[in-house]
């Protein structure tokens, strides 16, 4: 492995699809924590629904690996964490955070997409995530150094997956569009 199959291994794996999307929940929720009656208790919940996902469609079989790298796995485990999502969107409309609504309904949107455009091509789920909480970090938090910060990890992101052969550049580049365009529709 050469080091920059090691540098793109690295930031593959810091910023992981699971991560980045658990992380643009956990940013809603801190942002919005006073309209929250059980932060915490929602945190655990979409953590215990999200690996519990995982897991089981691990254990029978149904991913080779936890990136789901093989297209034609992605249907049907974005298909259940859609569902996973729908729980989140129940969730949230049960408490005073239109914040995470929001966001519940965008990354429901993103789950959505991935799946339907897996039937026939590969998206990258990093970049879709990963985009999704840029946007919604700017968006509370604007600044010019979030802003480049960001950037620059999307860009290192991108090239990342493109490294390790996990993705053609069309692919991370759509992933980045849907991840900045869906939430932007509904945020």
């Amino acid at each position: 492995m050469t080091t920059k199959d090691r540098v793109a291994q690295l930031f593959s794996k810091l910023f992981n699809a699971y991560l980045t999307y658990f992380l643009t929940y956990a940013l809603i929720i801190l942002a919005d924590k006073d309209n929250i009656a059980s932060p915490g208790g929602i945190m655990l919940l979409l953590l215990v629904l999200n690996i519990a996902n995982l897991l089981i469609f691990k254990k029978f079989g149904l991913i080779s690996d936890w990136e789901i790298s093989d297209r034609k796995q992605r249907p049907r485990f974005t298909l259940a964490a859609s569902i996973v999502n729908l729980v989140m969107i129940v969730v949230a409309s049960g408490t005073n955070s239109s914040l995470l609504l929001s966001v519940a309904l965008a990354i429901f949107a993103i789950n959505f997409t991935q799946g339907v455009i897996s039937i026939l091509w590969k998206v990258s789920g990093h970049m879709l995530y990963l985009a999704c909480l840029v946007f919604t970090s700017i968006a509370l938090y604007p600044s010019a150094y979030l802003i480049v910060f960001w950037g620059v990890i999307l860009v290192i992101v991108a090239w990342s997956r493109v490294q390790l052969k996990r993705h053609t550049v069309a692919q991370v580049i759509v992933g980045a569009l849907l991840g900045l365009l869906i939430p932007l529709l509904l945020l």
